[in-house]
């Protein structure tokens, strides 16, 4: 998440958080097929109209048009070909009310920067994966699709569409789930669990090292 450092104040700030304009229903810039993302993106298609890239839909959703019935599907290709970074998402998601932002699969503790750019661009993420995420992000800043019972999912994300006082409740929630208690549990180097888990996996390092311990304080 280097690259994001810069707009930290932007996530960790609630007063700064960005706002969308509104202008279109949804996006999803992924670019490789996963069958069960396919399948939410039709479903959540027949709601509103989702913006996807060509070369998306070309290698992705011609394979799956039998995945699901009912209403015909409101999807929108766009030109994605010149996108080379982050930052160009940013720009897509500020004018769209949400953000698809599913996780290739669950994981324990896998968390991608992808809803921390929908953030930057002031979408309501609609994300999937792992459940660790409720000890990170406040759960009324963001959908969670859950691609094996999506009926709640796909329900919260009609009402918010249609009712403009109970999507504007969202975008003014706090991201972080307890504020600078999350900060310091999960983002702190010196003390937070994101440095436990830099010592363990890259370092090779386990608590109670104090020698460790000494040479990240330096």
């Amino acid at each position: 998440a280097g690259p994001l450092k810069e707009y930290k104040d932007l996530i960790f700030n609630h007063d700064l958080k960005p706002r969308n304009s509104g202008e279109y229903f949804a996006a999803y810039l992924a670019l490789h097929c996963v069958q069960f993302r396919e399948k939410a993106i039709q479903q959540i298609a027949q709601l509103g109209t989702v913006r996807i890239g060509e070369e998306y839909k070309k290698s992705c959703m011609k394979q799956t048009d039998s995945l699901i019935e009912g209403p015909e599907l409101q999807l929108e290709v766009v030109d994605l070909s010149s996108r080379t970074e982050w930052k160009e998402d940013v720009e897509i998601y500020s004018h769209c009310k949400f953000a698809i932002v599913l996780e290739n699969f669950y994981r324990d503790g896998y968390i991608t920067e992808n809803i921390l750019i929908a953030w930057l661009g002031g979408a309501v993420p609609i994300w999937y994966g792992t459940h660790d995420i409720f000890d990170i992000f406040n759960e009324k800043a963001f959908i969670y699709y859950d691609v094996e019972e999506p009926e709640a999912a796909l329900e919260q994300i009609h009402y918010l569409d249609t009712n403009p006082d109970a999507y504007e409740a969202v975008l003014n929630e706090p991201i972080l789930k307890n504020g600078q208690e999350t900060i310091d549990e999960y983002f702190s180097f010196m003390d937070g669990k994101l440095r436990d888990r830099i010592r363990s996996t890259i370092l090779g390092y386990e608590d109670g090292d104090d020698q460790m311990v000494e040479m990240v304080r330096k």
